[in-house]
């Protein structure tokens, strides 16, 4: 069994990769416990580690010296490449592309052969574009759903605490919260409506739109066409780069 760990912005999730299978899926906040990689102890002795990173370096070195203090083994980190399983990085220098954005694409081009717009809904939402053949045409990266809300309240002194249910069958909040919500919410619904289209007046072909992150669901709520929705797509894509780099 391999371990896949994926250190993202606020939370590590992981998963055991045994041949082609992903199983035993993980996640924990870093404020969920002050030694969160414990979280891990419930995990079986694995034949090796890898993962992939886009927090500080200080989680990084947190995890690394956790891994070596349990299982006396170092873990081998995963980085963006310029081209994997079909996938061509559009970046011009290839590994500053955030690896987890790059694992999500090889994952959505293997469920979805062409055109698509990949989206991660996570602390910060990203939207990558593909075209049909595995080439990726550019990004956008912007605050996510709580980042959004919480700069806003941060930098406004009257709109009050946005905190509450969100409805999302109404368009209009009723109190400054709600309106805060429902603001930060739509905005995103909007971008991908807005990002699909854009890429379908570039490409022939129907351009299909895959999601994975913490709040994709939400957002997918909002939505007016059909999305293909995917909890662990960064984890599958770290598979597709662990296999080609064993094989």
């Amino acid at each position: 069994m391999k371990l896949l760990i994926d250190l993202g912005n606020s939370r590590m999730k992981w998963a055991e990769m045994r041949d082609d299978r992903l199983d035993g899926y993980g996640s924990c906040s870093y404020h969920e416990r002050e030694n969160w990689p414990a979280a891990l102890d419930c995990v079986d002795r694995p034949e090796r580690v890898y993962f992939a990173s886009v927090a500080a370096d200080e989680l990084n070195s947190r995890l690394e010296a956790y891994l070596q203090a349990r299982w006396g083994s170092c873990a081998v980190r995963l980085f963006s490449q310029q081209t994997c399983c079909g996938v061509h990085n559009g970046y011009e220098q290839p590994l500053r592309l955030g690896v987890d954005r790059w694992a999500a694409m090889l994952a959505a081009y293997r469920l979805c052969r062409g055109p698509l717009c990949v989206i991660d809904c996570g602390s910060a939402m990203t939207v990558d574009a593909l075209d049909g053949s595995g080439r990726h045409l550019g990004g956008l990266i912007l605050p996510g759903v709580q980042l959004q809300q919480r700069s806003l309240l941060q930098g406004t002194a009257r709109i009050g605490d946005a905190q509450g249910d969100l409805d999302t069958g109404r368009m209009w909040g009723r109190n400054s919260a709600a309106c805060v919500q429902h603001g930060s919410v739509h905005a995103m619904a909007a971008l991908v409506e807005h990002s699909a289209r854009d890429l379908a007046r570039q490409l022939p072909g129907t351009v299909k739109v895959v999601m994975t992150g913490g709040d994709a669901l939400l957002i997918m709520s909002l939505l007016e066409r059909e999305v293909v929705y995917e909890e662990h797509l960064v984890l599958q894509g770290m598979s597709m780069m662990v296999r080609q780099q064993e094989g």
